[in-house]
């Protein structure tokens, strides 16, 4: 529970930081990078991950029946990438109903005080990208874990 807390943390950190110096160099890439590309990204970046993780899965399925009779159990790294999978997917669900709701924003005067709901979705579905991001690592740290192992 706590190292999801620090996650959630960090993702928020790094996405206020994102957003903060895009708002005040003048830049706009990740406010239209959220209005036109990110869907199919984070949809595109799920499926591929969830192809990778059914292939993983299967490897897995292969290496358990080779090494059962010695004892090595992989019950921790099936329900850790299991778990990152579905928390992946569930990012992507949130993203998409979040932007779903987005409110608009003020064309005439992009300010932060007038557009805070606005900046405020953006800010969360970055976060909850970055969040996905990071569960792929721990994914590949447990499939490192059972390189290790074997």
């Amino acid at each position: 529970m706590i190292q999801i807390l620090g996650y959630i943390f960090l993702a928020s950190l790094v996405s206020c930081g994102l957003f903060l110096g895009d708002h005040y160099t003048y830049g706009d890439f990740l406010n239209e990078f959220i209005d036109n590309n990110f869907i199919e990204t984070f949809g595109t970046f799920v499926g591929l991950n969830i192809t990778a993780v059914i292939f993983l899965l299967g490897q897995l399925v292969s290496i358990k029946e080779k090494f059962e009779r010695s004892g090595i159990a992989f019950k921790n790294t099936i329900e850790e990438i299991k778990d990152n999978t579905y928390f992946q997917i569930g990012c992507f669900f949130l993203s998409l109903i979040f932007l779903t709701f987005r409110p608009d924003t003020n064309k005439t005067d992009p300010s932060l005080s007038l557009n805070i709901g606005y900046y405020v979705v953006n800010h969360i579905v970055i976060m909850f990208f970055i969040l996905a991001l990071i569960s792929i690592i721990e994914i590949i740290r447990a499939t490192f874990k059972l390189h290790k192992l074997i």
